[in-house]
């Protein structure tokens, strides 16, 4: 009986690990959280917030004349 070609085995065994390592856990992925935000032309400040629930927080500074200041934000889901 002949044995195995012991760099055949070899080249094979790397070639299984490699794309393994590559392609294997592509659905644990985190939770991800993304802000956009723009200045419109009168100074108002608007954005996107998307994700699927990952954590993230954004700074913005902004000359305010008034005492207070609001904030609304819209929410809005695609039907999948």
């Amino acid at each position: 009986m002949k044995t195995p070609n012991f760099k055949l085995v070899t080249i094979f065994t790397a070639i299984v690990l490699f794309i393994g390592t590559f392609s294997s856990c592509s659905d644990d992925d985190g939770p991800t959280a993304n802000i956009t935000v723009n200045e419109g032309p009168s100074g108002d400040i608007g954005g996107d917030f998307t994700g699927n629930g990952g954590n993230t927080s954004r700074s913005i500074n902004w000359t305010n004349n008034l005492a207070t200041a609001d904030y609304n934000a819209d929410i809005t889901a695609n039907a999948t």
